[in-house]
């Protein structure tokens, strides 16, 4: 591609949009003179770049002057090497970018370049980089062409039958944890992929009770989230929705799978001691690939063990069978419950995190 055809087909400016792209590099000499040549490439072919030497305003913090400037740009270029991954202020940038992307993918992008090897953050992998270690003439066409194309959203991803919602929060309504659930379902629903959230304070049904929006929701949704705070662990209602998404995913059909999220450093609840769960207590871009990555993943490919055989499961708890597991043994390894075609009993105690596998020798009493 030519740059004259490369110019000819740069993407127009909407009203909200000041400039074409937002550099994001770290304050080295290397990094600050290669974005100067970048600077310069791009303004010779007619496109816009946010100087924060010019338009920083003084009476606003450097985080607020960046969402701004990034808010005002349609393409935000991240400037990746060992210096970038370094700076406090590269990965505030890139936390900004990330959310603005999330919440309106089709106002903005984001364009990792690689200009000297480093590791890429892991909140910026699933997006293609430009190697820019190259010849320019490699890699800077291919920068141009970036640029100039649409942003086009990718297909909705699809719900299997009867499902509604791709995740349902479960959490105590009190501030900051009902504002961390409605900025992480805004991101989600923001995501090229599409996924649908639901919580309560927007979603539940006037005229349903509170027990019967709950069961609703845990049931016509594929994950639920649960907010785990301080917060949280005093509260019956978030408690009885936790034992009841639990029950749900009990479901030999695997629908429902649960999601601890811890947002503060508090106590696990019991009832998901068996769980593993996601720690957000990190910096956003941390956390919220893994969180994603979850999601995404079908329910399907998480059942990893047959689903329970229920009369086995029965007899065991009474305690009818006959093997090579004494009644004795098996009273004190409970919790868990799982079973690999019928033949081995793996019991798990959960509060100590001990695993044990059985091979039956014998038959089950009726």
């Amino acid at each position: 591609m030519s740059v004259e055809v490369i110019k000819s087909t740069k993407q127009s400016l909407s009203p909200n949009k000041k400039y074409h792209v937002y550099i994001c590099r770290s304050q080295h000499e290397n990094d600050n003179s290669w974005a100067s040549k970048l600077n310069y490439h791009l303004k010779q072919q007619g496109y816009s770049v946010y100087s924060p030497e010019n338009n920083f305003n003084p009476n606003i913090t450097i985080a607020q002057n960046v969402e701004k400037a990034m808010q005002s740009s349609l393409k935000i270029v991240c400037v990746l090497s060992p210096r970038y991954i370094s700076s406090k202020m590269c990965q505030l940038e890139t936390e900004i970018a990330l959310k603005l992307y999330l919440h309106d993918r089709q106002s903005s992008t984001i364009l990792p370049i690689m200009i000297d090897t480093c590791d890429v953050p892991d909140c910026l992998q699933p997006l293609r980089y430009i190697d820019a270690r190259k010849a320019e003439s490699d890699w800077l066409p291919i920068l141009l062409s970036s640029l100039a194309k649409p942003i086009i959203s990718k297909p909705l991803a699809v719900l299997p039958e009867g499902k509604q919602y791709h995740v349902f929060f479960v959490y105590k309504t009190v501030v900051p944890d009902k504002d961390w659930v409605k900025e992480v379902a805004c991101s989600l629903e923001a995501h090229e992929s599409g996924l649908k959230c639901a919580y309560h304070e927007r979603d539940f049904i006037p005229g349903l009770t509170i027990i019967e929006n709950i069961v609703h929701f845990l049931k016509c949704s594929l994950k639920v989230v649960i907010v785990l705070t301080h917060d949280f662990l005093e509260s019956s209602w978030t408690k009885y929705e936790t034992e009841l998404a639990k029950l749900i995913s009990l479901n030999p059909a695997g629908d429902v799978r649960i999601v601890p999220v811890v947002v503060q450093d508090c106590t696990i609840p019991e009832c998901l001691i068996n769980l593993t769960y996601l720690d957000a207590t990190d910096t956003f871009f941390t956390w919220w690939p893994r969180l994603l990555k979850t999601i995404n993943i079908p329910n399907n490919e998480l059942l990893l063990l047959p689903p329970k055989n229920e009369v086995m499961l029965q007899t065991l708890r009474l305690g009818k069978f006959v093997g090579k597991l004494k009644n004795e043994e098996f009273k004190s390894w409970l919790i868990d419950i799982k079973f690999v075609d019928n033949e081995y009993l793996l019991v798990t105690d959960a509060r100590n995190k001990k695993l044990k596998k059985f091979c039956f020798k014998g038959q089950l009493k009726k």
